[in-house]
């Protein structure tokens, strides 16, 4: 959804919810010995996400932009097991700066409150494929970015 009020303030905001089962899967946990996984949700499958923002852009050629991102809990692993389930999560991202012709001048900061949280749980004996933080033997967390801010200039020819 898009919302302009005026030429140079424009609003924007989106939803998303997922329901996800499985309605027929048979999993093995040890070798020869299956379960079904019926009823269970997907990995890495919020229930709701959301996001908004603003754009905001002055005549003299400085803007502002702000935005929010919200990603409900997931699980990381077929089984749905508690030890994999992943906390939902707020992002907030902003940028400020200045446009003249080609030339852009800019500061921005993504995670703007240095939210941490984890994306992703793994237990599984030998893990060593996946880039994350090792928090005992055969475990491995991906965790968020922390706080990014910086300075930017662009031109376009």
């Amino acid at each position: 959804m898009n919302f302009r009020p005026q030429d140079n303030l424009s609003f924007f905001g989106t939803l998303g919810l997922l329901q996800s089962e499985f309605t027929d899967f048979p999993f093995a946990f040890v070798p020869g010995e299956f379960e079904n996984l019926e009823g269970r949700e997907f990995p890495a499958a919020p229930n709701v996400t959301a996001s908004g923002g603003f754009n905001y852009e002055h005549q003299s050629g400085f803007y502002i932009s702000g935005s929010g991102s919200y990603t409900g809990e997931t699980f990381s692993d077929v089984a749905n097991l508690d030890a994999t389930r992943n906390e939902d999560y707020f992002l907030v991202n902003a940028r400020a700066g200045y446009r003249t012709g080609p030339v852009d001048v800019y500061v921005f900061a993504n995670n703007l409150f240095d939210e941490e949280f984890v994306t992703r749980r793994d237990f599984a004996a030998g893990n060593t494929g996946t880039v994350g933080i090792d928090v005992r033997p055969n475990a491995r967390f991906l965790i968020s970015h922390p706080r990014i801010a910086g300075l930017g200039v662009q031109a376009r020819f």
